[in-house]
């Protein structure tokens, strides 16, 4: 062993949110019926994640004093420590009890588990034997403690209105509108790993706040005709959106010597129009057969920018000492993506058809599920 780390996280999330809903039904007259419906909706959302990595190396310098403060607890590892050693081998950790059981059927062979009490005992000396900026043996890893720390808020404010119509019992419209303003504030590092000789020990980072919002008004219109009982055509067209992970846009920056890792806190979210048409046909022989198509309009499709060579820092607002590294990002397609396809259905119970009795067994009733959907991409 010649390294040793202690690691530890607290992610906290906190939700408050307030809906209301009122419907109103009225008959127009006795071939038109149906309701008003409205509401809003109110969502508040904290979240905060910190990090914190302890590190060691026993290898270097005064980690010899760790190492003999460790074999004077332990004398019995003097004898399978070789002199001079600056590690410590892992067999003196293992517990050699341990049974991994008939994990997997005993088809992969698995390794040696550590003894954790030995492991704590051993963390405690290592941390109660390290001197004044002895951080070869046992110090705050600032890099790996700051990178991914964030805290931020969430607000959404949401309404909406619908109504539903029935005109006889042949035809149903369900028109609506719904509105959504969603801002978040959150706060991270924008770090380089590069600004000094030992980001471990003295890792430099801005504490950098970003706030986003975004509104949308979303339309839709469900129309259904019936025409027979055993038969219906239902035709949609919807506004839909997908909004990012916040693990996406929270402000991150991380420049190392050869690779950056930006966040991209101007990310929208994507924005979807549907058409939707389905045929549904219904048999007690039949059962219920569905087939349907659609066609979909995505707007601000988010994809990642992944291994990208920087020509141009200053399209990335990054320092002009990051020309020709290797990016990860992520960016809104500024191109509006296809989507066409087509989706059969098909749900029975075989209850008219038995299968013969065998051996004394009673007669069983069949079941049947059939799904096959097929759709193509265009950018």
């Amino acid at each position: 062993m010649e390294t040793i780390n202690e690691i530890s996280s607290k992610t906290e999330e906190k939700q408050n949110s307030f809906t209301v809903d009122l419907q109103y039904d009225r008959s127009l007259s006795k071939q038109i019926s149906g309701f008003l419906k409205f509401g809003g909706k109110y969502q508040n959302k904290n979240r905060f994640y910190d990090k914190t990595h302890y590190f060691g190396r026993l290898r270097l310098n005064s980690g010899q004093q760790a190492k003999d403060a460790i074999l004077t607890a332990y004398p019995e590892f003097q004898n399978v420590v070789p002199l001079g050693s600056t590690s410590l081998p892992f067999s003196i950790f293992a517990n050699t009890n341990f049974d991994h059981g008939n994990y997997l059927d005993g088809e992969y062979a698995l390794g040696a588990v550590a003894e954790v009490g030995i492991l704590n005992n051993v963390l405690d000396i290592i941390k109660h034997n390290v001197g004044e900026g002895e951080f070869q043996t046992f110090g705050l890893h600032q890099y790996f403690s700051e990178r991914e720390d964030y805290a931020g808020e969430e607000s959404l404010y949401a309404g909406y209105i619908m109504s539903e119509i029935n005109i006889g019992t042949k035809i149903k419209l369900i028109p609506g509108w719904r509105y959504e303003n969603n801002t978040t504030t959150y706060n991270g590092p924008y770090g380089d790993a590069t600004a000094t000789a030992f980001p471990e020990l003295n890792y430099y980072f801005i504490d950098t706040t970003v706030t986003r919002s975004n509104s949308f008004l979303l339309p839709m219109m469900h129309v259904r005709y019936k025409p027979f009982s055993w038969f219906d055509v239902r035709i949609a067209y919807t506004h839909t959106l997908s909004r990012p992970s916040y693990f996406q846009f929270t402000p991150r920056q991380d420049i190392l010597s050869e690779v950056v890792i930006l966040n991209n806190h101007q990310l929208q979210p994507e924005y979807s129009k549907n058409i939707d048409v389905y045929l549904s046909f219904r048999d007690n022989k039949l059962g219920l057969f569905t087939l349907g198509t659609f066609h979909k309009k995505i707007g601000n499709m988010i994809f990642g920018l992944d291994r990208r060579v920087i020509l141009d820092p200053k399209e990335y607002n990054l320092p002009e000492s990051t020309k020709n590294r290797v990016i990860f990002t992520q960016a809104n397609n500024d191109r509006v993506a296809a989507l066409n396809g087509i989706e059969i259905d098909w749900q029975t119970h075989f209850w008219y058809h038995q299968a013969p009795e065998r051996l004394g067994d009673k007669p069983k009733l069949y079941a049947y599920l059939f799904k096959s959907r097929l759709s193509t991409h265009c950018y």
